[in-house]
């Protein structure tokens, strides 16, 4: 055997090729079956046959242990067995035997598939055979099936943008389409048929980013994806949290709270599969009606979404200030899909596939368990008082060929805060803890069903159960007393949409629906004090009410550049005998194919939390409503680019005046309602965006606005929500490396620079007399310095094949801006203190998805 230690090894293969063949490579070789190094079988090798063995020690590890053949028919045999896998091979020339690196096979480049249907966006009738061409790919184009489904196969992981075309629509393109290994993605591309001929006008395509979800929305709507929800810094995988990025929108920090144009955040209505939901927030109402710290609704689970601040047209009922209109992902059909997801927030489980082999049925779920739930499961001494949650949603879908398509889906949430006592700090004239727990469950069965003549029939029918076991201790530092204020809440909804959507032609549709809702409630809140524990009744109530909707709304093309949305809303809610019978309408004016103004007005009404209804004779209380219009200029700018410009106003009226005026109001309101409140909110909304290209993306969001209300005929006085003006800057970098740009990085942040706190003047001379705190009559006037608030993520993936491993790190409130929580008094230095609160929430994950 002659071992070659020099790194060229060329040379020497063309010595020993050039020498005469006279060996062969048959001859036979026997041996016992035996661990020993590379090194050694090739000695045996050589003792055994006729041949002798070249190979290069300096790169071949001879001292490798390989597992020898018992029993071989020749020499070839033993060769194959013993490099099997080793990057090595043999060429055999005469009696020479010249072991050869093999050549490095390059690496699979990670692919998977994209999968969808092409839909008429008004009827939602399929197109057969559009057309759906990868933007960014050449010769990757397909053609959909009569039934309008199509499947690009095996594209390489990454970005893309993808448009869906047919003669007779206008051409959709959807963007930002972020492709990894591991899960295959559905879209639905819906095409607006013209009624136009195509040589008179030129047609620039749709895109989904400048679209709502819902084509009757002509102004003050926006479609928000579930992966900027994971993108963007700050977003923390909640679309609450996603849309406090928006313009027109401020968010709290510990709080996911919305405020949309200085309303209240409660005001804003939560929409799941088309029903009502109650805010689906962890720890919801606890600090402010409307907010909880972040949404029970996984990004596994949920599909693109529609969310409006503006002028909304009749689909939608109960809403002032604005709509979240969540829609969930029907789960894969054709192959099976898990996620693990670990943090410092907790666990998530995730799974989906088709219910039966060459089926259409599927399922969807996803399991989410705190992290502390799960230490204090196995660390039971454990003594804290933070927060333990738990959460599950899921969705089974059935598709049949004659009865219509069928889905079963759910929520459901369930939060705990352990009980400690108070701290006792004799600084101060009072401190108070609170604990308890929330729950709730959402289910749902849905059924769509198209006639022969292109109507579609939508249903659901839903069942919705909510509660909450609260208690509030207040000690009294100065007397030592002890106030326990207690809440038991129990409300159960039964909840039945229905919807005919019918397209007459090009022109024309009309979509109408009814709504009935029959709600069952047990309210309970008192307050026991003193040594006695004397029970103070705060409100009650047991039994029931029913709220009945119809709606219709009809979307015209007048022109080729003009739409109109025109339509009614009727509500009648039977506790209190109210109804309101309201107009909506809209309008769309493409002036060109870069330039669009939409104009849209409604008169739109909310009830107040049912258990507001049981204090005191809050029974009588109507319907709160505003008046609303919303104007709407866009600019595209580029295919990449867009400028919106939205001026508005609202008049609101019949406002209950406690929470309103007041506005601070949580789970624990206590307060008798009269609907004696006006209010007023106008301002200018701007928005700059850069939609992800070229790995790069940008969105500036400003507001100017103002916000105020009074009671009867007195004088206007600021709203608790008036921060005056708004600016937000977000942006992020996005880059793809490895060998075939499987893999990527992201680097994400968001600046928010927003009008401070607004808080209710305080007496001070009153305060000071008494030891305790006592507030002026007036409104939110006093307002705290600005706020800077900074969040930031880093994002990376890794795509081998068929699984994709993901490492997050995002944090909120990286700059520490505070934010009020209310005055104390200060009984050693006899003087009033504000209370701050300071939120930085930092998450690190991990997730595999395979």
């Amino acid at each position: 055997m002659f071992v070659f230690r020099r790194s060229n090894q060329v040379l020497l293969i063309i010595l020993i090729l050039l020498l005469p063949a006279t060996g062969q490579g048959q001859n036979p070789v026997q041996a016992e079956k035996n661990q020993i190094t590379l090194g050694e079988a090739f000695k045996k090798i050589e003792q055994q046959s006729n041949f002798s063995i070249v190979y290069n020690q300096s790169k071949l590890d001879d001292t490798k242990y390989v597992t020898y053949p018992a029993r071989s028919e020749n020499t070839e045999e033993v060769l194959r067995s013993i490099l099997k896998g080793s990057g090595w091979s043999y060429i055999i020339n005469g009696n020479h035997i010249i072991i050869v690196e093999l050549p490095e096979q390059p690496k699979e480049t990670p692919v998977q598939n994209i999968r969808g249907v092409v839909v008429d966006a008004e009827s939602r009738l399929p197109v057969p055979y559009a057309l759906v061409e990868v933007l960014s790919l050449t010769n990757r184009s397909v053609t959909a099936d009569s039934s309008g489904c199509f499947s690009l196969k095996k594209l390489p992981v990454g970005r893309y943008d993808l448009q869906g075309s047919m003669l007779g629509y206008e051409s959709y393109i959807i963007k930002e389409i972020l492709l990894t290994s591991s899960k295959e993605i559905f879209l639905e591309i819906p095409l607006t048929e013209r009624i136009y001929n195509l040589e008179e006008v030129v047609v620039t395509a749709r895109v989904n980013k400048q679209e709502p979800l819902d084509p009757m929305v002509l102004a003050g709507g926006r479609m928000f994806s579930v992966e900027e929800a994971s993108r963007y810094a700050g977003g923390f995988d909640d679309p609450a949290r996603l849309a406090g990025s928006f313009a027109g929108v401020s968010a709290g920090i510990g709080s996911n709270a919305l405020s949309v144009h200085g309303n209240l955040p409660h005001m804003l209505q939560w929409r799941l599969e088309d029903i009502e939901i109650p805010n689906p927030n962890h720890f919801t109402n606890l600090s402010t009606r409307g907010g909880g710290v972040f949404t029970a609704l996984s990004s596994n689970v949920l599909a693109n979404s529609g969310f409006l601040t503006g002028a909304f047209p009749a689909e939608y009922n109960n809403a002032l200030s604005g709509v979240f209109d969540l829609k969930l992902r029907k789960g894969n059909n054709q192959r099976f899909e898990h996620t693990i997801q670990a943090s410092l927030m907790g666990i998530d489980l995730a799974s989906e596939g088709p219910l039966k082999d060459k089926g259409k049925a599927s399922y969807l779920f996803n399991y989410r368990n705190s992290s502390l739930n799960l230490i204090k499961k196995y660390v039971p001494s454990l003594n804290t008082d933070d927060l333990a949650f738990q959460d599950l949603s899921f969705r089974l879908y059935f598709p049949t060929s004659q009865m219509g398509d069928f889905s079963v889906w759910g929520l459901g949430l369930y939060d705990k805060s352990e009980p400690v006592e108070p701290p006792v700090d004799s600084h101060f004239s009072s401190s108070s803890i609170q604990y308890g727990k929330q729950y709730m469950s959402v289910g749902g069965l849905g059924h769509s069903y198209f006639f022969k003549n292109g109507i579609l029939l939508k249903s659901t029918l839903g069942l919705i159960f909510q509660g909450s076991d609260l208690n509030r201790k207040t000690v009294f530092n100065k007397t030592s007393e002890v106030i326990d204020k207690t809440l038991r809440d129990q409300e159960y909804n039964l909840n039945f949409t229905t919807s005919i959507n019918h397209k007459f032609s090009a022109r024309h549709t009309n979509k109408s629906g009814f709504t009935w809702k029959s709600m069952f409630y047990d309210y309970d809140g008192n307050n026991a004090s003193g040594e006695n524990k004397q029970n103070r009744t705060e409100g009650n109530g047991f039994g029931s009410a029913n709220y009945i909707s119809f709606y219709s709304n009809s979307l015209l093309t007048i022109a080729e550049n003009l739409k109109s949305s025109i339509g009614f809303n009727y509500q009648l809610f039977t506790l209190s005998n109210s109804w309101s019978l309201e107009p909506r309408m809209g309008m769309k004016w493409n002036i060109s194919p870069k330039h669009s103004i939409g104009l849209a007005y409604g008169l739109h009404s909310r009830m107040e939390y049912l258990s507001s209804y049981f204090i005191g004779a809050n029974q009588e209380l109507d319907f709160m409503k505003a008046h609303e219009f919303s104007l709407e200029y866009t600019w595209k700018i580029s295919d990449n680019s867009c400028l919106k410009i939205e001026p508005y106003y609202q008049y609101l009226f019949q406002i209950p005046v406690s929470s309103y005026a007041l506005s601070a109001s949580n789970i624990f309101n206590e307060s008798h309602l009269t609907n004696r409140g006006t209010g007023q909110n106008y301002g200018v909304d701007l928005t700059l965006e850069r939609y992800l290209a070229n790995g790069f993306y940008y969105m500036l969001a400003g507001s100017v606005f103002d916000a105020t209300y009074r009671v009867q005929e007195e004088v206007w006085e600021d709203s608790r929500y008036k921060r005056q003006f708004l600016l937000k800057l977000l942006g992020g970098k996005e880059w793809r490396f490895g060998k075939n740009k499987q893999h990527g990085l992201g680097i994400n942040g968001r600046l928010i620079w927003q009008g401070g706190d607004r808080y209710i003047p305080i007496d001070e001379d009153l305060t000071n007399e008494r030891q305790d705190i006592f507030i002026k009559s007036e409104g939110y006037n006093e307002q705290l310095p600005s706020q800077l608030i900074v969040d930031f993520s880093i994002a990376y993936r890794f795509n081998a094949k068929k699984v994709t491993h993901g490492l997050d790190f995002k944090i909120i409130n990286t700059t520490g801006a505070l934010e009020y929580a209310g005055h104390d008094y200060n009984q050693d230095r006899h003087a009033v203190e504000m209370k701050q609160i300071k939120t930085i929430l930092p998450n690190i994950s991990y997730k595999i998805t395979f």
